[in-house]
């Protein structure tokens, strides 16, 4: 497990205290601490609006929160002990692209594709039927 600290300086195996401690006193030259476990999995955290962001990623899940101080700690101590994030917090998911555009792409690409094929059976009737007339 690995305490990054903005890029600045990586802690390996830290202790509670100083997972504590540097999410109190972020370094002003860096803008957010990750804890890791490996690529796949992580918590890390921002300062934002007088709040903690707090984001975490297990493989495909990727999602957020805004909370005090008190709670930013408590869910970085329940990630290091390997405990239950989900009910520390009230958990947004986090979107990688905006899912209304997503949606509204696909329904798009799907009304052009069944006009075009709408227009390529309707030119193969006419074929048919100036082949037998």
């Amino acid at each position: 497990m690995h305490l990054d600290l903005g890029g600045l300086e990586t802690i390996t195996d830290p202790t509670l205290d100083q997972i504590a401690h540097h999410l109190r006193y972020m370094p002003a030259e860096s803008s957010f601490i990750v804890l890791d476990r490996g690529q796949e999995e992580f918590v890390q955290a921002t300062i934002e609006a007088g709040y903690y962001r707090v984001e975490h990623r297990k493989s495909k899940l990727h999602r957020f929160c805004l909370v005090d101080y008190k709670k930013a700690v408590s869910i970085f101590e329940a990630f290091h002990s390997h405990n239950s994030l989900d009910e520390l917090a009230s958990w947004k998911k986090l979107y990688l692209t905006n899912p209304k555009a997503t949606k509204w792409v696909a329904i798009s690409v799907t009304v052009i594709l069944l006009g075009l094929m709408s227009l390529g059976i309707w030119h193969e009737v006419n074929q048919w039927l100036e082949i037998y007339r």
